[in-house]
């Protein structure tokens, strides 16, 4: 290989390197995994976190959110959503409600009765694509 052939690669090798080392490990995405004791807000009872699909999620979103994805009965997909309303005193932006596409957003940016450590939680609650009958609830918030 020239000294030319090599100068010109040099910079396309430097960007790799770069890229490779800003890059998360398994061990980090589990780190990000949200628990949402830990900023004051309970999850619906009968509700459990899917570890799998919160790192699959985790993995190939935003390095600085934390995130957690739970399952529920899909019969319980509104008692999921009146949970998170009494509790946080925040009305969600439900749409299709009743039909197979209900989906009910939490956005906690003002306005509710929720922790002050939990303002900026994202939650969305909506027929699981990934897991068949179950109600999945994605809750997202920014890293502190």
């Amino acid at each position: 290989m020239n000294r030319r052939t090599l100068l010109a690669w040099l910079p396309f090798a430097l960007l790799l390197a770069s890229r490779a080392g800003a890059q998360e490990s398994p061990s980090d995405w589990v780190k990000r995994i949200l628990d949402p004791a830990a900023i004051g807000v309970t999850v619906p009872p009968g509700a459990e976190l899917n570890r799998k699909i919160t790192v699959d999620t985790i993995r190939t979103d935003d390095p600085r959110k934390r995130i957690a994805v739970y399952m529920a009965p899909v019969e319980q997909i509104d008692k999921a959503a009146e949970h998170f309303e009494k509790t946080l005193k925040v009305k969600p932006k439900a749409t299709d409600v009743g039909s197979p596409f209900t989906r009910y957003e939490f956005n906690l940016t003002g306005g509710g009765d929720y922790p002050k450590s939990a303002e900026g939680l994202k939650i969305v609650i909506l027929h699981s694509p990934f897991v068949d009958g179950r109600a999945q609830i994605t809750m997202e918030i920014a890293a502190k």
